[in-house]
């Protein structure tokens, strides 16, 4: 239907109470409605006609009155579409945006009311966001929010800052301090910042500038709960979103890194004698963990402080706990369930208990050692005189048992012995010969020819 829908002829359906004919009856409507009018475009018909001298009759009237109020007066300014003399009717209206612009055109749109080029084009060139987005964020802009619109900080206002490349995270701390510098915030304008800004993890600008300062680091210090990590996490927000971050405030982050502090640095051999209050309230809080890492604790040792905390009457707050399950890993023993903190005798005696070797032992006072968790002198003492190896060392394995076997007989006269003879040298024999004591018929199965001895030794006689 496009824009032509505006251009309906009255004097062709009826011609009721009009000089030429026409007027807007019950004829027109259901022609309309035949023709697929929407609702809305027969309402700003039905409100035109009037103005142009169109009588309006009691049946359209009441159809017209059962439609819903559309957003924009559509038709008052210029022809029944909305074009540009609709953009700047708008623009002129307090508590209107260059969004609330869009969804007057959307809407039009949507109804089949029409938008004209004009208005198309302007509503493609004045988009705040695209107009700031290739421009650098400010870093801890002043805005003058006489500017735009009334007095104090209003929608127009968000529209302008949001064109300069304000960032949202920006915008809501401009609202934020506004009363403190005498600027009403418009209801508009904190409409779109609960609508369209997250709450920030830090009260910028309620401790001097609106950027991040060394005010803000003093009293994040103060609050409960919040370590130099977080000041860190408040300080990287500021940077990311254009807040901005002072130079004192960047120069405190750089030295005063617990981690770094500690690098070098060890508790010694009292480690467990920490004094808890002497930072934050009573407790283990995140503050202490700072302490912890800035004099050299290690890992293992802040999580088995933490663990034996209660045992001593002394409460974990649950940033601590959060931090230790975040940042330490599950130790090999239960380091400080038996006895003390350290690595001792009855940490010894309860993993005995348990089934554990010399090795598995060993490997928990050898992590006790690396980690600065410590290892008691007797328990050194017991993996010093209980090494497997170091006890075998100087002691003669036993000879193994050579069994007894018979070998049968290898030489004329005694009974071998073991089966070898003087030399050492094996002489089998068939079994059951195991002397040669048998001649040798026995030995070779056949009897020695007898010799003719008569014969032999006969002398001729005398003749």
């Amino acid at each position: 239907m496009a824009l032509d829908w505006m251009n309906f002829d009255y004097t062709a359906h009826g011609g009721q109470g009009h000089s030429d004919g026409g007027g807007f009856g019950k004829a027109d409507l259901n022609e309309m409605l035949r023709l697929n009018y929407t609702p809305n475009q027969i309402k700003i018909l039905a409100n035109l006609a009037p103005s142009q001298g169109v009588k309006v009759y009691k049946p359209v009237q009441k159809y017209a009155e059962s439609v819903a109020k559309p957003p924009w007066m559509y038709g008052k300014y210029g022809d029944a579409a909305f074009g540009m003399a609709d953009v700047k009717a708008a623009q002129k209206m307090p508590g209107v945006s260059y969004q609330t612009i869009k969804d007057y055109a959307k809407f039009a749109t949507d109804q089949g009311i029409g938008v004209h080029q004009g208005a198309k084009d302007w509503l493609t060139n004045n988009d705040p966001v695209k107009l700031g987005a290739n421009k650098t964020p400010l870093i801890a802009p002043t805005y003058d929010s006489t500017q735009v619109g009334d007095p104090g900080l209003g929608i127009k206002d968000i529209d302008k800052m949001q064109s300069q490349g304000f960032t949202p995270a920006q915008i809501r701390i401009a609202t934020n301090t506004a009363s403190d510098k005498g600027v009403k915030v418009h209801s508009g304008a904190s409409d779109w910042v609960k609508e369209n800004t997250e709450k920030l993890p830090w009260q910028y600008g309620a401790h001097g500038g609106t950027d991040f300062g060394m005010k803000d680091v003093k009293a994040a210090e103060a609050t409960p709960g919040v370590n130099y990590q977080t000041i860190k996490d408040y300080a990287d927000f500021a940077t990311e979103t254009g807040i901005g971050v002072a130079p004192k405030a960047k120069d405190w982050i750089a030295n005063n890194d617990p981690v770094k502090l500690g690098a070098d640095k060890s508790p010694g051999g009292d480690w467990t004698t920490f004094d808890y209050d002497a930072v934050g309230g009573p407790g283990i809080g995140v503050k202490d963990i700072d302490k912890m890492q800035s004099e050299g604790y290690s890992a293992p040792q802040i999580r088995i402080l933490s663990n034996t905390a209660s045992d001593k009457g002394v409460k974990v707050h649950s940033g601590a706990s959060d931090w230790v399950k975040e940042n330490t890993e599950k130790p090999p023993w239960q380091y400080g369930a038996h006895g003390a903190e350290h690595f001792g005798i009855a940490d010894i005696d309860a993993a005995l208990s348990q089934g554990a070797d010399y090795n598995t032992i060993k490997g928990y006072a050898d992590f006790a050692t690396e980690t600065g968790i410590g290892v008691g002198s007797t328990a050194g003492g017991w993996i010093a005189n209980n090494d497997p190896a170091v006890l075998g060392a100087n002691k003669t394995p036993p000879m193994p048992e050579i069994p007894d076997i018979k070998f049968p007989g290898t030489q004329t006269g005694a009974h071998n012995v073991s089966g070898y003879n003087a030399l050492g040298i094996r002489s089998p024999r068939p079994e059951g010969w195991d002397l040669n004591t048998g001649g040798t018929t026995a030995a070779f199965g056949r009897k020695k020819k007898p010799k003719d001895t008569v014969n032999a030794l006969s002398i001729n006689p005398l003749t």
